[in-house]
């Protein structure tokens, strides 16, 4: 241990009391602005003011990502290093204020739109992240007098402006702000300086020496445990302030401001003990300093409280007023819970100073265990009792996990601690990717306030939003040359702005405002459109963090191929198999559907009299000739490794069953599935990616078929205007085709998810996992084995949208899978069903690009390009399905084709010695 340089650190007794006194100090002063803002405010507009100050509070503690722990544990140890830890602060520290401002300013925008007092809190996460950094520096120096001082500053500061706010009598809430909002601000200039005073010049020091990245990784390990949600991010007041009322937001604050004398206490011996334990030079000494701070600490907060849980009802209703009485019994609650987070506190205080930060992230993930579900229970239950009977649970809870992970051995602790950071590791991997994109939501916010300026429509500022989300990953890779056009990031950005840019642009820009099935009920948009936009926003939010995080990239490494060749007879022997089945099940469908009037009615075209032949049917047949597609992927793949024409040639043939099977119906489906998977491969195993002129000529054609596909797949527009006359429009009127691909039903997807929120929950209730799992799990069944079977979520939606439509097989809106995610559980629905298809996706692409060089892998990750379109606009389950007949067979062939190293020989396919690498 480097020896300390500079002025010594105070008397650490003397510093414990003062310490101690500075948190009865700040008690008072809390109970003196908070009892003045109560009278001045009442119960309701306090509420308000709890709920202004919650977010930035929590932002500048979420955004500090434990830094300013690290500086004071780095400094402690090293006093001459402060001016150096200062320098390496500063960076990211004005990236944390900058970022966090922008999302502060956002947060405002939607929950307090146009609202002055709301705006006026902005300057506020900057000053609490400045006081902190500020307040880390002086700790760690072990100036614990100016320290106690600076802490001290803003609670001072704020009771003298509510003193003249009190005064002057002013019963405005923005007044009431801007006092706040002032003296957080003067405090932090202040303790700034105070911190600045005490620093010396940047001197050369030893190898020893701190550097970022060391302050980064101490800081991010004991991040949840110094930002506890209980004591940062205020979970409890969140759950009351957003489930319940602003009524009894008020009574939970003022009953909560009696909790912070024992914290107050915790906190200041804390601030002792975290440098001096720091500083100690042996483990061992480290360790037996911890648990003398924690018996301290322990005795003073368990007095403390029993004080107060005798006058407490006396003195709340004296300082607050009468109608605050309701508050007493509240406040005896969170006093328990007060005193295991006290305890806890200077554990977690004693743990960084010992070089474990880690510990105390662990005791905080195991207080969630209990916290989110209880605290989830409470608010759904109401009434303020539950939500501190749930604190005392988590607090306790948390208490006892930190309390054995110190006092028993470290062997014992080993395989504990490494499970759970690992699992921690991948909870700071998301929130490090979230950061990433932070600057994009901020890029985001800043176009949808241009817009709202420009045109006063949220919906407008939404969908702007929602644009420049897609762009910005785009333009990174664009700007590092790491741009792929099959890269699943690639994909969503293009299929979800068709969804949920284009066609919302479309609607507004012609004013179609409502959806309407021929002959039906017609449904208005507006209710539900800027909602529709919201989920959008969410779903694109959680998919980006999902795939830009390390799950996705873990997930790919424990998912790895076989490494062996593939003899490629056995391949062509599987994909005729595979064909074969195909062919049969479809054939089993038509015998079993009225024999060969039901293939002259298919290539004749749709008709809404065949969906009654599909329901008595099981998809198992009827989709048979999906299996077509692996098999006509595999005899290419190898027909081209080989370089024989037969494999080819079977290819082609098994090609123009799928056209023959889906031409006629316009099955779109199945044809993209076939033709992107088979000009994916093309590129793929030449390793070349398609050039811009290459890509706008397969656009033009891919347009004209689908809208030829699309307007002559009905037997009447056949029969009425015929083939050639329905091609020849496509191909002379693109204008028409494009009003018709942006209004009509083949991107319909954000009209139809509009009117689904309008009835989800009101009209249909959250299925809580019934809507993706349940019909994962129910849906395989055959039906002719489950006569009871139920109806798929999505048709039990359209049938109760268009009853008489559904019936004749007429009603047949996509929602995307957003729809899914939001009828299980809502908003919160949406976000963890598009993590996790961002993992997905992620994990898939990252399985490629590390054994590319395999025929068998480009095989496979070309069949699964177009089901990634597809799993945006169908249900999970209907993905699923479509995934087990194309991607399925070929995984199978993987493992059947595999060679043993006994049988390895000049049959195997190229690409096996891509695999081997």
């Amino acid at each position: 241990m480097t020896a300390s340089t500079g002025r010594p650190p105070d008397s650490v007794r003397l510093s414990t009391a003062g310490s101690i006194a500075s948190g009865f100090a700040g008690q008072g002063f809390l109970v003196v602005s908070g009892a003045l803002a109560a009278r001045l405010l009442g119960i309701e507009d306090r509420g308000q003011l709890a709920l202004l100050a919650l977010f930035p509070a929590v932002l500048a503690q979420i955004g500090g990502l434990g830094l300013p722990a690290a500086a004071t544990y780095f400094i402690a140890r090293e006093r001459s290093a402060a001016p150096l830890v200062a320098r390496l602060l500063i960076a990211p520290a004005l990236i944390q204020a900058l970022i966090l401002t922008v999302l502060h300013a956002a947060i405002v925008m939607v929950l307090w739109p146009g609202d002055g007092p709301a705006l006026l809190t902005l300057p506020l996460v900057p000053a609490l992240l400045a006081a902190q950094y500020a307040l880390s520096i002086i700790q760690g120096q072990g100036r614990l007098r100016t320290f106690n001082i600076a802490r001290l500053l803003p609670v001072a500061t704020y009771a003298v402006a509510m003193a003249i706010a009190f005064a002057l009598s002013p019963a405005d809430l923005g007044a009431i702000i801007a006092f706040w909002v002032a003296a957080n601000v003067a405090a932090a200039l202040i303790g700034v300086r105070l911190a600045l005073v005490g620093l010396g010049p940047v001197r050369e020091l030893s190898a020893a020496s701190v550097d970022r990245r060391q302050l980064i990784s101490f800081g991010v390990k004991g991040f949840l445990g110094w930002a506890s949600p209980l004591e940062a991010f205020r979970l409890d007041q969140a759950a009351v302030g957003l489930f319940l009322s602003p009524a009894s937001l008020g009574l939970y604050v003022v009953a909560s401001a009696w909790t912070n004398l024992p914290r107050f206490v915790a906190q200041g011996i804390g601030q002792v003990a975290y440098p001096h334990i720091a500083s100690r030079p042996t483990p061992g000494a480290a360790l037996g300093s911890l648990w003398r701070f924690f018996a301290v600490t322990t005795t003073a907060c368990a007095a403390v409280v029993v004080v107060l849980e005798l006058v407490v009802g006396s003195l709340l209703p004296l300082f607050f007023g009468s109608e605050f009485e309701d508050a007493v019994g509240i406040a005896r609650l969170l006093l328990v819970a007060a005193l295991f987070q006290s305890a806890r506190r200077i554990l977690g205080d004693g743990a960084r100073g010992a070089g474990r930060p880690q510990l105390a992230s662990i005791a905080e993930i195991s207080s969630w265990i209990f916290l989110l579900p209880a605290l989830a229970a409470a608010s759904t239950a109401g009434g303020l009792e539950p939500v501190a009977l749930a604190l005392i649970g988590s607090s306790g809870l948390s208490l006892g996990v930190l309390f054995a992970m110190l006092a028993l051995p470290d062997q014992a602790v080993e395989s504990v601690e490494r499970r759970v950071m690992t699992l921690l590791a991948g909870s700071l991997d998301l929130a490090w990717a979230a950061s990433r994109f932070a600057v994009a939501s901020g890029l985001a916010v800043a176009v949808g306030v241009v817009t709202v300026l420009v045109s006063p429509e949220l919906d407008h500022a939404l969908i702007a939003a929602i644009g420049v989300l897609l762009l910005v990953p785009m333009a990174q890779r664009f700007a590092t040359r790491t741009f792929d056009i099959f890269e699943p990031l690639t994909i969503f950005t293009v299929a979800y702005g068709l969804m949920f840019v284009a066609r919302p642009i479309a609607v507004l820009v012609t004013d179609s405002t409502a959806l309407a099935r021929p002959g039906g009920p017609t449904y208005l948009l507006e209710p539900g459109y800027t909602q529709m936009l919201v989920v959008a926003l969410i779903g694109l939010v959680g998919f980006q963090a999902g795939y830009l995080c390390g799950p996705g990239r873990r997930l790919a490494a424990s998912l790895r191929l076989p490494n062996l060749g593939w003899h490629a007879d056995t391949a062509i022997a599987a994909a005729l198999v595979f064909a074969l089945a195909g062919i049969a099940l479809f054939g089993l469908f038509v015998w079993q559907a009225g024999g060969v009037e039901v293939v002259r009615s298919l290539w004749s075209g749709r008709d809404p009299s065949q969906s009654e032949l599909f329901r008595a049917s099981t998809g198992y047949f009827y989709q048979g000739t999906f299996l077509l597609v692996p098999a006509t992927l595999l005899l290419l793949a190898t027909g081209a490794d080989r370089k024989k024409l037969g494999p080819i040639l079977l290819a082609a043939c098994l090609g123009a069953l799928v056209l023959m099977r889906a031409g006629p119906t316009g099955g779109r489906m199945l044809l993209l599935l076939l033709a992107g998977s088979l000009i994916t491969y093309a590129y793929l195993r030449t390793g070349k990616r398609p050039g811009a002129m290459a890509v706008l000529a397969f656009l033009v054609v891919v347009f004209v078929a689908l809208t030829f596909l699309r307007d002559a797949r009905t037997q009447a527009v056949r029969e009425d205007q015929g083939l050639a006359s329905v091609f020849a429009a496509s191909v002379t009127q693109p204008g028409d085709g494009i009003e018709s691909f942006l209004l009509g039903a083949d991107t319909q997807m954000a009209d139809a998810l509009a009117v689904a929120v309008q009835v989800v929950p009101e009209e249909q209730g959250y299925r809580y996992g019934g809507a993706t799992m349940g019909d994962a799990l129910t849906r395989p069944i055959p039906r002719v084995l489950w006569d009871d079977k139920p109806l798929p979520p999505r048709e039990q939606l359209i049938s109760s949208l268009w009853p008489t439509h559904y019936q004749l097989g007429l009603a047949n809106p996509e929602f995307s899978v957003l729809a899914w995610f939001y009828l299980d559980l809502g908003v919160a629905g949406v976000l963890v069903g598009t993590l996790v298809m961002g993992v997905l996706f992620r994990a898939v692409f990252e399985l490629y690009r590390r054994q590319s060089a395999s025929a068998v892998v480009q095989a496979l990750y070309a069949s699964l390009v177009p089901v990634m379109v597809i799993a945006l606009r169908d249900s999970p389950t209907d993905t699923f399905i479509r995934m087990s007949f194309v991607a399925l067979p070929l995984l199978i062939t993987i493992f059947l084709a595999r060679e043993t190293p006994r049988g390895r020989d000049s049959a195997a396919l190229p690409g096996a010695q891509g695999a081997r690498a």
